[in-house]
């Protein structure tokens, strides 16, 4: 009020009144009337330590690891999700996979050992 904000001034007395008033017929709870203050709860329980810029990122990177175990794991067991099939719907290869499939190719072609020109 020292700052002749008379408005907000009374706007925040008539948000406590709301508040107590929401306490008495929540039987004694300020669990809701704590919202009508416009305050944080100083009893409340962090759920996360650190700010929500961290927050955001370790949320990511959690989520990113658990998707990097799911793939593993479904590996393993050879169940393919689509982000593992490559345009034809297998299974994309590794390196050697890769080599030996060239290979083949080239020996039914007859490009192979002994399979070119006379």
């Amino acid at each position: 009020m020292e700052q002749g904000l008379y408005r907000e001034a009374h706007a925040q007395v008539v948000q406590n009144a709301k508040s107590k008033h929401q306490m008495c017929l929540d039987g004694g709870s300020w669990r809701v009337a704590w919202q009508f203050s416009g305050l944080a709860d100083p009893l409340t329980k962090k759920k996360w330590a650190g700010t929500a810029r961290e927050l955001e990122v370790y949320a990511d990177v959690v989520r990113a690891e658990d998707e990097i175990q799911k793939r593993a794991r479904n590996l393993l067991r050879g169940v393919l999700s689509d982000d593992d099939k490559d345009e034809d719907g297998e299974g994309k290869k590794t390196a050697a996979e890769h080599k030996a499939a060239a290979a083949a190719a080239k020996k039914a072609k007859g490009e192979g050992k002994g399979g070119g020109k006379p």
